[in-house]
């Protein structure tokens, strides 16, 4: 099992979700961004890396939020905000600020979607 931490980044009641590129490994589906757990790190810590790598943008990790998990997997989400970068595309092919009510419309890795309907059913508490 591979330990993932995910970043819902919340800004004005939207939250930012990310499309995977058509060279990565699960192509061309949404996500909450994040990444893969490194050694000596929290998840807290490894979702900040991962979204000043991923995104160059510098995040405040607010409060843990779930953690689910599929055949891979163990991925934690934490409630987030930004405080500094100057947004970039990294890894991702697109983005998106969505309102949590709008989650369902887009297409999410497995794992993912377990935590945008939560999001749907209980919102951003």
């Amino acid at each position: 099992m591979i330990s993932v931490a995910a970043a819902i980044i919340v800004d004005k009641d939207k939250v930012l979700i990310t499309k995977r590129n058509p060279n990565m490994k699960i192509a061309n589906v949404w996500e909450f961004p994040g990444g893969k757990l490194e050694i000596g790190e929290t998840l807290e810590e490894c979702a900040v890396r991962e979204i000043e790598e991923e995104l160059a943008l510098s995040i405040k990790v607010k409060n843990y939020y779930t953690t689910v998990q599929n055949e891979v997997i163990e991925l934690s989400a934490y409630l987030s905000e930004i405080i500094g970068g100057n947004f970039e595309l990294r890894e991702h092919s697109d983005f998106a600020w969505v309102d949590v009510k709008e989650l369902k419309n887009y297409d999410f890795a497995s794992a993912d979607k377990k935590i945008a309907i939560k999001l749907e059913q209980t919102g951003l508490n």
